[in-house]
């Protein structure tokens, strides 16, 4: 009898980018967030799910997503910066809609590995983020044998 595989629903894991996007200058790097260690969890899909706070983005907008990996367990790589762009790290670019208001943005679908993990952000908007109520939101997911 063939085996058939559905995916399961989204498991929230936590907001891992909060503060560190506090009145985030437009072409800034956040530092790294909080950590979510995945060797426990084993989700093999992460989404991310980005809530910003007002704003007015000039034409062209997006937000860069980085993901950095503890491999051994303890030590994370360098965070993406001005003088490291990460390009290794980069999960799917998110554009960002024009005119005034709060926005909110998902960044789907990419492997999680079996590892802790940590997250940053680049601003892209033309415009700095919010002071408060930014947040960037991992959910996780895999398929189930049915």
């Amino acid at each position: 009898m063939a085996t058939t595989f559905k995916r399961v629903a989204w498991a929230d894991l936590g907001n891992l980018l909060t503060t560190e996007l506090n009145a985030l200058a437009n072409g800034a790097y956040s530092s790294l967030g909080t950590e979510y260690d995945n060797s426990t969890g084993l989700y093999l899909y992460g989404a991310l799910l980005i809530n910003l706070a007002s704003l007015t983005p000039t034409t062209g907008a997006y937000l860069q997503v980085f993901m950095a990996e503890a491999i051994d367990g303890t030590n994370y790589e360098d965070a993406p910066s001005s003088t490291n762009p990460g390009y290794h790290m980069m999960l799917p670019l998110a554009s960002v809609a024009t005119g005034s208001a709060t926005k909110r943005l998902t960044v789907f679908r990419f492997d999680l590995p079996a590892s802790k993990i940590k997250f940053a952000l680049l601003n892209g908007t033309g415009v700095s983020l919010g002071a408060t109520s930014n947040t960037v939101k991992l959910y996780g997911g895999y398929d189930q044998a049915v």
